[in-house]
């Protein structure tokens, strides 16, 4: 649980409802952080040599800073004296302390610099005034309201914000949302330096000394590509960690990508500690994406099924400047993987895990068993026409419209010999794999056979599993489930939980998908994926011959 941290005192104004003031004692330090403290990639349990990709952004070389860059951040401590830090969840890397409020309250926060050059902290979410908007820019006003726009190193400004109810959720909303703060001189600047943290913005009454009542833990995610090369530290960076720096560093393009850190939290490759909790937990995630225009993240939480803005899934989309806040019951233990599916971000280490452990054996929810849903399913190699009704326009340097890929191809029964057809209705699907449907509580079995030429897998989004389904956490000889070999069967049993269909209001079905997992990036590129549709329980769901077909 993520406690206040932050002194309490009880004010009331004449024909107000009493809130609130919160004191916080923030210093700038600048500091050396290191995205990977454990020098591997951790998702794999490779070492940097070991691990080609890690190695590009990880590793340190002639004409390579490595992992670890000086930055800014915000610290929290006790009082004014700033003597004593408040010390925060290991999880929250280099993002400042959670700033958090109830509607009516008032945050004050005092910032003192203490680092060499001038920044500022100005809060998303919050209402201020002219004097206390901390944020640069020729706004037309006198030198007097200016005081809080920059801090110089050495200096100390006191910010004052509230949580009138124009600002604070709504009813249809969680009881906590999420905004965030930053220094705003150089905006750009200054967050690529790393000064960033979250602010939770909450109904009243809805806080205790810890944090949200109603959830059990409560973490806040930044998913941004934070760019090295925009840092006003650069030039510290090469200095101290590229003695013979080359000519024209700055602008080779390969130096420039080496300092591109996919982070989640200020962290890569799997890197991030501390995303621990108990079956049965409730769990708010805070998440918050920032940066350039490639910051377009796609975040995937392996195994469970999510509720944001009052609506069931199990990925959040983020842009910069955007937040989410969602919900989960942690119900299916084991250690998982949190991940931006972005092909380019997956790659690049914006990977994390998070564990759900068996902390009390007998909390668990029994699932619920409705029908089984059978599919029989093959990776087959086929060539590929994009465009069937066009000449083949291939030449000397091109390949043309035809390419060799593989695809998910339904059968009708474990011996593999007689496909099932499409009808006119499920043409479209191109090469897509075969719709698979079920209702909240049923059990989906595939009974999946690999005729390609090297591993694949079958993978959904939707739906529970368990753990040894993923390819991870440097196993050296992965289970059946995660590597199904050329000419071997493997089936696959996942249940729909609750939660995982769609809610009043929604179309009758929600749409997730499946596909093969191996190297994500390179089996889906290939052709395998499909659609899975889920769907409440209250939906007929009818059997024709070997098919499940919902009424969505």
């Amino acid at each position: 649980m993520y406690g206040l941290g932050c002194l309490l005192l009880l004010c009331c104004a004449v024909g107000h409802v009493c809130g609130m003031t919160r004191l916080y004692f923030i210093r700038i330090e600048e500091v050396n952080w290191n995205y990977a403290p454990q020098g591997k990639n951790v998702i794999q349990n490779r070492t940097l040599e070991e691990d080609e990709e890690a190695s590009v952004f990880l590793r340190r070389g002639p004409q390579r800073i490595g992992s670890t860059y000086k930055k800014a951040v915000y610290k929290q401590y006790t009082d004014a004296l700033y003597r004593t830090e408040v010390t925060k969840p290991e999880w929250l890397g280099f993002l400042g302390p959670m700033i958090m409020a109830e509607e009516g309250d008032t945050v004050v926060v005092q910032l003192r610099n203490a680092a060499s050059r001038p920044y500022s902290i100005h809060p998303h979410g919050l209402n201020y005034t002219k004097g206390n908007e901390g944020a640069l820019y020729p706004d037309g006003t006198d030198a007097r309201l200016k005081r809080d726009d920059s801090v110089p190193p050495g200096g100390t400004v006191v910010y004052e914000w509230t949580l009138p109810e124009s600002h604070s959720p709504t009813a249809r909303d969680s009881n906590c949302l999420t905004r965030f703060y930053h220094s705003h001189v150089s905006a750009p600047k200054d967050i690529s330096s790393g000064l960033i943290g979250p602010l939770i913005t909450c109904k009243r009454g809805t806080l205790d000394v810890h944090a949200e009542r109603t959830v059990d833990y409560l973490y806040s995610l930044l998913f941004m590509v934070s760019d090295e090369n925009f840092s006003w530290y650069i030039d510290d960076n090469i200095r101290t960690y590229i003695p013979n720096p080359a000519t024209g560093l700055k602008e080779n393009e390969d130096f420039i990508e080496s300092n591109k850190m996919h982070a989640i939290n200020g962290f890569v490759f799997g890197n991030l500690p501390g995303l621990s909790m108990c079956q049965g937990n409730k769990i708010q995630w805070h998440m918050i994406g920032l940066g350039n225009e490639v910051d377009m993240h796609s975040v995937h939480f392996h195994g469970q099924i999510l509720t944001t803005q009052n609506r069931h899934t199990d990925t959040v989309s983020l842009f910069p400047a955007t937040t989410a806040t969602v919900e989960m019951d942690a119900d299916n233990p084991g250690h998982w993987l949190l991940t931006c599916t972005v092909n380019d971000h997956l790659m690049a280490g914006m990977q994390a895990l998070f564990e759900i452990k068996k902390c009390f054996p007998n909390v668990h929810k029994p699932r619920p068993y409705g029908e089984t849903r059978e599919y029989f399913i093959a990776a087959e190699e086929e060539v590929w026409d994009y465009a069937p009704t066009l000449p083949t326009d291939g030449g000397p340097q091109r390949i043309g419209n035809r390419y060799k890929k593989v695809r998910y191809t339904e059968y009708t029964d474990n011996t593999f010999t007689t496909k099932m057809l499409r009808s006119p209705e499920e043409q479209h699907l191109g090469i897509l794999g075969p719709v698979m449907r079920a209702e909240e509580r049923d059990t989906i079995r595939v009974v999946f056979k690999n005729k390609a030429t090297r591993p694949y897998t079958i993978q959904p989004h939707g739906v529970q599993l368990v753990l040894y389904t993923f390819p991870y956490l440097g196993i050296v000889t992965p289970p059946p489930a995660a590597l199904v070999r050329p000419g071997t069967v493997h089936t696959y049993e996942w249940t729909v939980p609750v939660g995982a269909g769609p809610v009043q209001g929604e179309a009758d079905c929600l749409t997730y998908l499946y596909y093969s997992a191996v190297d994500a990036v390179k089996d889906t590129n290939s052709g395998l994926v499909g659609p899975l549709l889920i769907s409440k329980t209250d939906k007929k769901v009818t059997i024709s011959t070997n098919i499940s077909i919902a009424e969505c």
